[in-house]
């Protein structure tokens, strides 16, 4: 069975500390932003050094570690990559690509190995922090309390305040965990948190998040409860019939995001191609320099150097943002070889046979894996994703010990047997 350590303070600490310092502690607008950054550029070597160790292991039997490794290597390269063809500095490589190599906090966890149930705790800790940094910045809205665009202020063309504050994830993973534990009980106190856990979820405005978490979380529903399918269909065949009756007023959050839909589906309808199909378009085929950075990527550019200067005319004149296109920001910044690592990693979690108790972690990465189309959501949700994989990655050992466990007693079985046979 896999075998888990009992953590130390300093990992009990870092296992908290690290997420926050990689948020910048929340970009919370009281604290010197110079000052949180220089915090992290520290943590993160520091946490370098002490996994360094699994960084350079061998990864024999592991489903997703050989490949995070990869991912944080390819990260590293990039740095020399965004030197040799835009002319960026490493000093300024370093500290734009630093929260991408967060992804490091796998190894951490791998290295100190936590008990599950006590990262279930970590996870839900988490998720309530997010929940009341994002409620005080509604309370305080449009005072900015949280966030990163302190000159444009808070949007709320959406219907309600969009806050821009690190952590979401822990708020997706945590309703699909909350789903997760009321198909295993059937206690109807998740039923109560999952559906405020998804009212969280749509106050969010973000359509592709709400879509797919519910799609996904519908999905977990209907493959556990078979009953679950004759109430759908009722419940859909009732919304069919009453369509035309039913009216939800324009300046409702609903009722913007269905307009900001509707609005763009008719501008495609009149020929005007979708902006984010035209970003895809764009930074596959024309963003990349040679062959070179096609298939190792760019590298991740910073507003002070010329290639962070080519970024922000794109920004400004074309309209083209890369943090709207996931995979193609993936291309663009770690090339073909960065796509084939994700792709490898979500075609791993797709086939993977997880136990019930931990689908959570499953489901999390089925999410990112459609919501990551239409948002930079892999750079984002970097935290989240590392927790997730080392969960996956625990499952896979526990099932190939419990196999090997199986194999070797039905060896010495059989062996036994034969020996009984030949005495008699």
């Amino acid at each position: 069975m896999y075998k888990y350590n009992i953590l130390n303070k300093f990992s009990k600490f870092w296992i908290i500390f690290f997420p926050i310092a990689s948020y910048f502690f929340y970009r919370y607008v009281g604290f010197n932003e110079q000052l949180c950054k220089a915090i992290y550029f520290v943590v993160l070597p520091i946490t370098v050094l002490f996994v360094f160790s699994e960084l350079i292991g061998k990864y024999k039997n592991k489903l997703y570690a050989g490949l995070v490794r990869n991912i944080f290597m390819l990260m590293c390269f990039s740095m020399l990559m965004a030197y040799s063809f835009w002319g960026q500095g490493f000093d300024l490589s370093y500290r734009v690509t630093a929260v991408y190599l967060a992804i490091v906090f796998f190894f951490f966890l791998m290295k100190t190995k936590p008990d599950l149930i006590y990262l279930e705790k970590i996870i839900w800790f988490f998720g309530i922090l997010y929940l009341m940094i994002w409620i005080y910045g509604l309370f305080k809205a449009p005072e900015l309390v949280f966030g990163l665009d302190l000159k444009n202020g808070i949007d709320d063309s959406r219907g309600v305040f969009r806050l821009e504050v690190s952590g979401r994830a822990f708020l997706i993973v945590c309703f699909f965990m909350s789903l997760n534990k009321y198909t295993e009980s059937k206690k109807s106190i998740w039923i109560g948190i999952f559906i405020l856990l998804f009212i969280a979820i749509v106050m969010q405005v973000i359509r592709q998040i709400i879509a797919f978490s519910f799609l996904i979380g519908l999905y977990h529903l209907l493959k556990s409860n078979k009953y679950l399918w004759i109430w759908m269909g009722l419940a859909g065949i009732i919304i069919i019939f009453s369509i035309n009756n039913i009216t939800i007023k324009d300046k409702s959050v609903i009722g913007k995001l269905i307009a900001l839909s509707e609005d763009q589906f008719i501008q495609q309808k009149h020929g005007d191609e979708d902006i984010r199909t035209t970003e895809y378009r764009y930074f596959f085929t024309k963003y990349s320099k040679n062959i070179v950075t096609d298939l190792f990527g760019n590298g991740v550019p910073h507003t002070e150097s010329p290639y962070g200067e080519k970024e922000t005319r794109l920004q400004n004149l074309k309209d083209l943002y890369s943090s709207d296109v996931g995979y193609a920001d993936i291309f663009m910044r770690f090339g073909l070889l960065g796509l084939f690592f994700y792709g490898l990693i979500f075609f791993r979690v797709i086939k993977q046979k997880v136990p019930q108790k931990y689908m959570y972690a499953k489901l999390f990465i089925l999410y990112l894996i459609f919501a990551n189309v239409a948002a930079s959501w892999v750079f984002q949700d970097t935290i989240v994703i590392c927790i997730c994989l080392y969960i996956l990655e625990s499952c896979h050992e526990n099932r190939q010990e419990t196999f090997l466990f199986q194999y070797k007693r039905n060896e010495i079985f059989h062996r036994n047997t034969r020996i009984q046979s030949n005495l008699s």
